[in-house]
């Protein structure tokens, strides 16, 4: 394996680290604030379906393969895209069904 896949693979699990400790610290201020209510979570779990969380599994896994095995880069570059595309739009969803309810 070359220095750019490890620098690669490296990066999708520090940004994976790095956001999950961030989504940790985010929910942990919104109980103190009393932020996470009942509205709070029937507006989430609304927004974010279980295929949606799937997807997102999935294209971390492509990810992760795609930088380990020698494939086009990209297809990586594909890939980042559509995995930040694919939070935003259920970003978007939220905060709509958040400020209808």
């Amino acid at each position: 394996m070359s220095g750019n896949q490890w620098a690669g693979l490296l990066g999708l699990l520090t940004g994976l680290t790095l956001g999950g400790i961030g989504l940790w610290l985010g929910m942990r201020a919104a109980a103190r604030r009393r932020g996470i209510d009942e509205r709070f979570q029937l507006c989430k779990q609304q927004a974010l379906a279980d295929s949606w969380k799937v997807t997102g599994a999935g294209l971390v896994v492509a990810m992760a393969w795609a930088l380990l095995a020698p494939i086009p880069p990209r297809l990586v570059a594909v890939l980042g895209a559509l995995y930040l595309l694919h939070f935003a739009v259920a970003s978007t969803l939220l905060l709509v069904r958040l400020q209808r309810t």
